[in-house]
């Protein structure tokens, strides 16, 4: 039986023979049965032959499985005019044929802006097809094929497409993100700010009064001078009538409690005197700030005084 590699290259050898005559082939045959035996001389007769018969069996199952680029490259080798001549006379025309069928693309990249680009890298399943980016075509063996192209500082850009057998040239374009910097515009310097516009002085009347003022504003500080000013004699005259009361209750001849009653009574008036004094500068005071000029047209102000209460209302 003969050696392994012997029977996976018999097919080749046998399209040898077919082509040798028939003495050369009986010669050739031997050669084959006794392979692996050197001659006299110490030489393999197989050294010659052993690289093109590799080749050629190489080149028809790579092409059987649609690699044609591992195919062409076997085809080279055993169409070269060092293999045997039959052996050459078959990878000839199949390394044209080959040729035809092997597709090649046009590899390009792109800017945002649409300039052309060249430092890119291009791989394929993970080997590198171009180092960067000439113009030239690659061959690609036909299928569905997932291109990867990169660049420095810039995201990677995949691109899916079936490549089809004889298809040539065929381009193929990747388009990159802008990689300058987005530089913000200018935004404008702020205008100064206006100086305050401060407003004319009101125009007085003969009086020497500033025009326009709220009756309110005599009212409410009248009553505010009217109260303290009472408040200010009853508080007075009620702390002499309890020193007064004191010093009699205190003494031989004691206090009665009407002296106590009508002491208590002026403090009380004391204490209202003092309410409406205070009432009195809060109306005055509102009254005055209402009377200011303002772009607000809407303020307003309303009082409501009871006996025992005082309510002010207003807008402001």
């Amino acid at each position: 039986m003969l050696p392994r590699t012997h029977r996976r290259s018999l097919r080749a050898r046998l399209v040898l023979c077919s082509a040798l005559s028939w003495p050369a082939a009986a010669a050739f045959g031997n050669g084959v049965a006794d392979a692996g035996e050197p001659t006299a001389e110490g030489r393999d007769p197989e050294d010659g032959t052993d690289r093109c018969v590799a080749a050629f069996d190489g080149a028809q199952e790579a092409r059987g499985e649609g690699a044609l680029k591992a195919s062409r490259e076997a085809l080279r080798i055993c169409a070269d005019l060092t293999c045997p001549s039959p052996i050459r006379a078959k990878c000839v025309p199949w390394l044209e044929e080959v040729e035809l069928a092997l597709p090649t693309v046009v590899l390009a990249a792109l800017s945002s802006d649409g300039r052309d680009l060249t430092d890119v890298t291009v791989s394929l399943n993970g080997e590198v097809l171009a180092a960067s980016l000439d113009g030239r075509a690659i061959p690609l063996d036909p299928g569905l094929s997932r291109l990867r192209f990169e660049r420095l500082g810039a995201e990677p850009v995949e691109l899916e497409l079936l490549v089809k057998a004889g298809e040539k040239n065929r381009l193929v374009t990747a388009r990159f993100p802008s990689l300058e910097p987005i530089v913000p515009e200018p935004s404008p310097e702020p205008s100064p700010e206006p100086a305050p516009q401060i407003p004319p002085p009101r125009p007085r009347d003969p009086e020497g009064e500033v025009a326009g003022l709220s009756p309110f504003v005599y009212v409410g500080y009248g009553l505010a001078a009217v109260g303290l000013g009472t408040g200010a004699a009853t508080a007075g005259v009620a702390y002499a009538r309890y020193d007064d009361v004191k010093a009699r209750c205190d003494g031989p001849t004691g206090c009665t409690a009407d002296d106590i009653d009508a002491a208590e009574r002026i403090s009380h008036v004391a204490t209202a005197a003092f309410v409406v004094a205070g009432a009195g500068a809060l109306l005055g005071t509102v009254a005055l700030i209402l009377s200011l000029p303002s772009d607000d047209d809407n303020r307003s102000l309303a009082v409501a005084m009871a006996p025992s209460s005082f309510a002010l209302r207003g807008r402001f």
